[in-house]
């Protein structure tokens, strides 16, 4: 029906067309990458997308093998320059041994020289052996016998090692078979018993090769041993022979020395062609590329049906992500998966809108909602907070010093540990609010004070407690903020130093709060959890993973830290399970018209207090 035109074009030019129009983006945590083709052309684009990992995968392939053939070239290479000098070496004590100094000795001499060099031999012989076998030993431990090469394995084995070692190899090499006739031929799966038996067999037998090498390796070495001892005796008959004994001692010590570095580059060797053997592509496709498809329109029956169909799987789909939801979302999520009550349940901060119709901007009503507007929602739920937690201090075990914390980042714990510190200054007590979190401090931002000098600058002892306190940022509050950033924010907070600055504050101090860093993500939390009286654990609703939480908690536990409770924050009002509980909080507030009028001069007076 139509004519199309073609036109032909260099390969460079095509390669730069597919090129400009291929990404690929790697997904965060996984070993997995996206790769995206866009085109016009719905066949052509997964042609393109599939030879582009078959491409990818070739190109792993050929650099694993590359890498794996390049570093056995390289070991071969060293190893026959260490054989050529590990014989040079021995020629020289040979040529030694036959000049005129040594057959002009006397008879013992002679005796002992000969003597000597029969256990040098014995002893080369014996360390080929050892050698031979520890490797075998020590790579049979460390991959198994089913990622080694047998055969070479058996035509490595020295002359006069233990012929029992052979069998077994030959017994797996025959269970092996078997299997894979199994497996193959009869299309057998792996459960089937008899594959089963045959894989238990060759595991025992792997354990009889192992002890059997391992046997053989105790007999060299208890006969290496025994050597050595003989060959100790003779140097100290031959004492008496000072010229020969030095001459022949710096020969044997050049060729012991040749003798260890061609054992070692052996080994390695014997390593790296099995990591050549078992080399394999890194890259495999898992979800292949299709092209788009166009859809034929059936009619209003078909518009109806997918329609129906279409509110059916929204339906099962959204009970589906419900189910698959593992968010800490309600305070029966909290007891049942932690197993700690819950101290308080934080609506929603929004910021307050007259603020900024009283010429402010509004940004310090989210973190300061306590200070800014006590009559908002937030701030009666950070009072059921203070008077929870305030409940469990006894006489006994009095609550002094309080540490907020979370399983990870953004999750509200510096917010609430700021407005709890708010509220209990408010109480007439006398509060010290201190910013531990050495890495990611915000709470100076919140409160508008200089981040330095601080706590790094007392634990280090670079300032004084009167130049680093902030006083009354708040009537009854001070701020102790963290300093500058250490390079060892962990250490720094487990010094004995923190320790004496903290009951130095305690007892200077009613209450003293603290902000960290998440339980998760360093150590610091678990090391200042064990210098206070106990945690309380922020989670944020419908944020917060449960295994986060779990582990946080349990975290904290091992160590001994008292954790206290948890607070669900930024629960919003459209959760089902606490949408009962939170409506309270909004509908026993003040008419805005009441309230509208006295905002300003709230907001003026807080203000004051941080000015």
């Amino acid at each position: 029906e139509r004519t199309y035109g073609v036109e032909i074009i260099p390969v460079s030019a095509a390669v730069e067309g597919v090129r400009s129009r291929i990404s690929a983006v790697p997904r965060e945590y996984t070993n997995l990458i996206d790769v995206n083709y866009i085109t016009n052309d719905p066949v052509m684009a997964p042609l393109i997308l599939i030879h582009a990992a078959e491409a990818l995968r070739e190109y792993g392939e050929i650099k694993i093998s590359t890498a794996a053939k390049n570093e056995v070239n390289f070991i071969e290479q060293e190893l026959g320059r260490a054989r050529e000098q590990l014989q040079t070496s021995l020629e020289a004590i040979q040529r030694f041994k036959e000049s005129q100094a040594f057959t002009s000795l006397s008879i013992q001499e002679q005796a002992l020289v000969n003597e000597a060099q029969s256990i040098t031999q014995d002893e080369e012989s014996l360390e080929t052996q050892r050698s031979v076998l520890s490797g075998m030993a020590r790579e049979m431990a460390r991959v198994g016998v089913s990622q080694m090469d047998l055969v070479e394995m058996e035509a490595s084995l020295p002359d006069r090692v233990n012929p029992q070692i052979a069998e077994i190899i030959e017994g797996i090499q025959e269970d092996q078979n078997e299997l894979q006739a199994l497996l193959r031929e009869r299309r057998l799966t792996a459960d089937h018993p008899s594959a089963q038996a045959i894989r238990s067999r060759v595991l025992e037998r792997e354990s009889d090769l192992l002890e059997a090498l391992q046997a053989s390796l105790r007999v060299v070495e208890t006969r290496l041993l025994g050597l050595r001892t003989q060959q100790d005796e003779l140097r100290e008959r031959q004492r008496a022979f000072p010229q020969l004994e030095n001459q022949l001692q710096t020969l044997e010590l050049d060729q012991e020395t040749d003798q260890v570095t061609y054992e070692y580059l052996l080994s390695q060797l014997y390593q790296a062609r099995i990591m050549e053997a078992a080399a394999e592509p890194y890259v495999d496709i898992l979800d292949p590329p299709v092209g788009a498809r166009e859809i034929d329109p059936r009619g209003r029956m078909n518009i109806i049906l997918g329609a129906l169909l279409g509110l059916i799987l929204g339906t099962g789909a959204a009970f589906f992500l419900e189910y698959l939801d593992r968010t800490v979302r309600t305070t029966a999520d909290v007891e049942s998966f932690l197993g700690i009550p819950v101290l308080g349940i934080i609506p929603r901060l929004r910021r307050v809108a007259e603020t900024q119709e009283a010429g402010g901007d509004g940004s310090g009503g989210a973190p300061l909602v306590v200070a800014l507007d006590p009559l908002d929602p937030a701030a009666e739920a950070y009072r059921n907070l203070r008077m929870n937690l305030m409940f469990m201090s006894t006489e006994d075990e009095p609550i002094r010093t309080v540490l907020f914390t979370s399983p990870g980042p953004n999750e509200g714990k510096s917010t609430t540990a700021l407005n709890f510190a708010v509220m209990l200054a408010q109480q007439g007590q006398r509060v010290l609010l201190l910013d531990a979190d050495l890495r990611r401090p915000s709470v100076h931002k919140a409160l508008d004070v200089l981040r330095e000098p601080g706590l790094t600058n007392l634990l280090v002892g670079d300032a004084e407690p009167r130049e680093a306190v902030r006083p009354s940022v708040l009537p009854n509050l001070d701020f102790l903020p963290s300093g500058p950033f250490p390079p060892n924010p962990s250490e720094l907070l487990n010094s004995k130093a923190m320790e004496r600055l903290l009951e130095a504050l305690e007892g200077k101090y009613s209450h003293v709060i603290l902000d960290s860093p998440p339980v998760l993500a360093v150590t610091d939390s678990s090391v200042l959890g064990a210098h206070s009286d106990g945690v309380v654990v922020v989670l944020r609703s419908g944020e917060t993973e449960q295994k986060a939480a779990e582990r946080a908690v349990d975290q904290l536990r091992r160590i001994g830290v008292r954790v206290f409770g948890a607070v669900l924050n930024e629960v919003a009002t459209s959760t089902p399970e606490e949408s009962y509980y939170l409506q309270y909080y909004y509908s026993y507030r003040p008419e805005s018209k009441a309230r509208g009028s006295k905002l300003k001069e709230r907001i003026s007076k807080a203000r004051s207090w941080m000015g």
